[in-house]
């Protein structure tokens, strides 16, 4: 059950709406799941449970005009902040982590190696007995997560149909931790399509908007995208709905289990955040997905190296390592003493 909200002060609110930001910049990295972010803050449960509410009971209350109930049933104080900084994550911090991939590849990558390490750990003494089901659910996460790694990207495809495949699985790095719904959006092809090109096209369109510029809706080119973006945010919400039903289910009876898969996935998909690689993959003019066999260790989308002692950028990633499981202890911390 969620606390009690009405004891919430505006800065537990905006703690929450940067804990939002944290969640959404996240997701939306190849590799990282936005759900480590709720499950290591504390906020997961809650989560999960608001997001489940969202069902018939919710829309019958506000059919009936007992708006305040809905929002008190549903938690919608909590889910607003904490969604609205995932959105401001994906105009806002997302442009910083597009220049940070630029400028600082390998220290971006450290960051988050160090967060989703650090995680690992957490989530581990979340398992209080260990028997044959958890160690099954470990396995069975690390096998699931160890696919999805090595898994070639496919390629892309903006049919509405797909698009809102990609919609549904993309949100489940939201709702299941280890588990990137962006690395999932990239494997099925569409990862530049709606994690770049059609947020940009979405941007510039508010922009214009925002400017009373309205002859923006004339071009076919940016409605074509923001078509796109209306129907993965329709899948999107669908799958969160769908998808926390289902955790919500398995976490109230198999609570246990699910941790120890929880920490399968974490460590099957760990290295997709390693930060010595290089994308590995290119699409041809036919459109097939074309890798170079280069390197000692190549896996389908990247080829993995050891870190360069000799280089001033290796003790720059490595630091940035360590601040990524500084930040995490201290919010770890700061969330034992809440």
């Amino acid at each position: 059950m969620p606390p009690n909200t009405k004891n919430r002060r505006f800065k537990d609110y905006l703690l929450l709406f940067i804990k939002g930001v944290a969640m959404g910049a996240a997701n939306k990295i190849p590799g990282v799941s936005g759900g480590i972010v709720a499950f290591v803050a504390g906020f997961y449960p809650e989560m999960i449970h608001s997001l489940k509410r969202m069902n018939l009971k919710f829309l019958k209350l506000l059919l009936r005009k007992k708006t305040k109930l809905a929002l008190e049933y549903a938690n919608v104080k909590f889910l607003s902040y904490l969604f609205l900084g995932s959105l401001f994550s994906y105009f806002g911090i997302s442009q910083l982590l597009d220049l940070g991939f630029t400028y600082y590849e390998k220290e971006v990558w450290g960051l988050f190696f160090g967060l989703i390490l650090t995680s690992l750990y957490y989530v581990y003494w979340d398992i209080k007995v260990w028997n044959f089901k958890t160690v099954v659910g470990v396995l069975f996460g690390i096998g699931t997560g160890l696919l999805i790694t090595l898994a070639n990207p496919g390629v892309e495809n903006d049919q509405l149909w797909m698009v809102f495949i990609c919609g549904m699985v993309g949100i489940i790095g939201m709702t299941m931790p280890g588990l990137s719904g962006s690395f999932l959006i990239l494997v099925l092809g569409n990862y530049n399509l709606l994690l770049v090109d059609s947020v940009n096209h979405l941007f510039d369109i508010i922009i214009h908007v925002i400017q009373l510029d309205f002859s923006i809706f004339s071009n076919p080119t940016k409605m074509h995208y923001l078509i796109i973006m209306i129907v993965f945010g329709i899948g999107s919400v669908i799958g969160l709905v769908f998808f926390s039903n289902l955790l919500s289910y398995v976490l109230k009876r198999y609570q246990q289990m699910t941790t120890a898969t929880i920490i399968g996935f974490i460590a099957g998909t760990i290295f997709t955040s390693w930060p010595w690689k290089h994308t590995n993959y290119k699409v041809s003019e036919s459109g097939h997905i074309v890798t170079s066999q280069i390197g000692d260790l190549v896996v389908n989308n990247y080829e993995y190296y050891l870190p360069n002692l000799s280089l001033l950028s290796t003790y720059t990633t490595i630091g940035s390592i360590v601040l990524g499981c500084a930040i995490l202890v201290l919010l770890q911390n700061y969330g034992s003493k809440k």
